[in-house]
């Protein structure tokens, strides 16, 4: 028709060597194979801003050690639910914090805080929540004291505590690959404890990050996991 006759003339009345106009469906082809570059940081670990989530992510996580199951579970989706939302503004450091101060805490209740840590790390979070001590200062409950030498947290807690540990660093792998070494040590703590459930659940999940995950870690990070592997 009349139209198609128009189109026929515009395109025929185009140069020899312009190019051809792109499609709709190129265009947006295009457009969305242009991955993002990752938003900045809007959380560091100022004094502002550690004041602001380490009460918050502190308080989920001390309810997470609550004698009543449904609470526990309800905190706990909350506080990796709250990392997973807010986790892509948080600076690496303040990621560091965060995961030594709050996350790795959470398995206190099978004995991995009676682990040594490392000095360096030990010393770089007493010095980064010094700040910290004269406005909040955690305390462990009663209820979690009791629970520490209680099979129940492992049983109905500690399988959906490692899962959400792994979905979460699995999220942020690429930006926060300084993490592996201390997953990679808790998960061989509670491998060499002599509770053998907890070691099937410790191996369960170590697999599941491997298998999951494996093809995004380097040669280094590979390395890292075949040395704490032949622990």
């Amino acid at each position: 028709g009349k139209r198609r006759v128009t189109r026929l003339v515009r395109v025929e009345s185009l140069p020899v060597d312009a190019p051809m106009p792109a499609s709709p469906s190129r265009l947006q082809k295009s457009s969305s194979s242009v991955i993002p570059p990752p938003p900045p940081a809007v959380f560091t670990d100022s004094e502002k801003h550690l004041s602001l989530w380490f009460p918050l992510l502190t308080g989920l996580s001390r309810v997470v050690g609550h004698k009543d199951q449904e609470l526990r579970t309800s905190a706990l989706d909350t506080l990796f639910r709250t990392l997973a939302l807010f986790g892509a503004l948080f600076s690496p450091r303040l990621w560091a914090l965060v995961f030594r101060g709050v996350v790795l805490p959470l398995f206190d209740h099978v004995g991995y805080g009676q682990r040594k840590r490392k000095p360096a790390q030990a010393a770089h979070i007493a010095g980064s929540l010094e700040l910290l001590k004269n406005s909040y200062q955690y305390e462990p409950s009663e209820d979690e004291e009791a629970l520490a030498e209680d099979n129940e947290w492992l049983v109905t807690t500690c399988p959906g505590a490692f899962r959400h540990l792994v979905d979460m660093y699995g999220s942020f792998l690429d930006t926060l690959p300084f993490l592996l070494d201390d997953i990679l040590d808790l998960f061989v703590c509670c491998i060499v404890q002599g509770n053998e459930v907890l070691a099937r659940t410790a191996i369960s999940h170590m697999q599941h990050l491997l298998i999951v995950h494996g093809i995004k870690l380097t040669e280094t990070m590979w390395t890292l996991v075949c040395s704490q592997i032949s622990y």
